[in-house]
């Protein structure tokens, strides 16, 4: 629970520093003066009971928020409405998450509703986010999973050079083919000049028996 006096007109911000809770700030402007006002967070073990079934993605944290009493942040009291909220590096690489697509949502006329959330700085454990929010009430931080393409691509990599070296030995061995493929045209060369010798001879002896006949 953080405790802040409203003054109309005045930026306030909520802050929280609770290690277990990864809301830090809640922010609006003020549009009348309303006393001293607490704004409550609720870090859950699961989903909210006031929610009928859990957003998409991979939850990282179910929360609820709360300002003031019910009925009190309405568009009448607040503007410009913001949360800021941190998510461990931890979480996002065990689940293999997307960084761009951590979301804030907001449960809301029976349904989860992606609030517009940016990215706005990191340190070595966490990456801090703002979302602004129309309202408050049960919310859900979540990610979506990376499309699981990084071990396909190690493993691609390291076939290419392998590919590369397994396609010059065919290269290779088809000179060594080619040689002997152009050695052969010699072995039918000379068979084909004995063949030709023994056609004149056969010539010749007929030529000489028919001299002889004729003789």
């Amino acid at each position: 629970v953080s405790r802040v006096y409203v003054n109309k007109d005045s930026a306030i911000s909520f802050t929280f520093d609770e290690p277990e809770n990864d809301i830090q700030n809640v922010q609006y402007r003020a549009l009348t003066s309303s006393g001293y006002v607490s704004t409550t967070i609720e870090v859950l073990k699961d989903t909210s009971t006031f929610v009928s079934q859990a957003p998409l993605g991979v939850v990282y944290k179910n929360i609820n928020i709360w300002v003031r009493k019910s009925g009190y942040a309405t568009e009448k009291n607040i503007e410009t409405p913001v949360v800021e909220f941190k998510v461990t590096k931890k979480w996002v690489t065990d689940n293999n998450i997307d960084v761009g697509s951590i979301k804030l949502n907001r449960y809301h006329d029976d349904i989860w509703n992606p609030l517009t959330t940016r990215m706005i700085g990191d340190d070595a454990t966490y990456f801090y986010f703002e979302a602004e929010k129309p309202g408050f009430s049960p919310f859900a931080i979540t990610g979506q999973q990376k499309r699981f393409i990084s071990s396909v691509s190690v493993r691609t990599e390291a076939t290419e050079e392998p590919t590369i070296v397994a396609t010059e030995e065919p290269v290779e061995a088809a000179a060594v083919s080619t040689e002997e493929i152009e050695a052969t045209p010699e072995k039918t060369s000379g068979s084909s000049y004995l063949l030709i010798g023994m056609v004149i001879l056969i010539v010749i002896e007929a030529y000489l028996y028919m001299r002889r006949k004729q003789s």
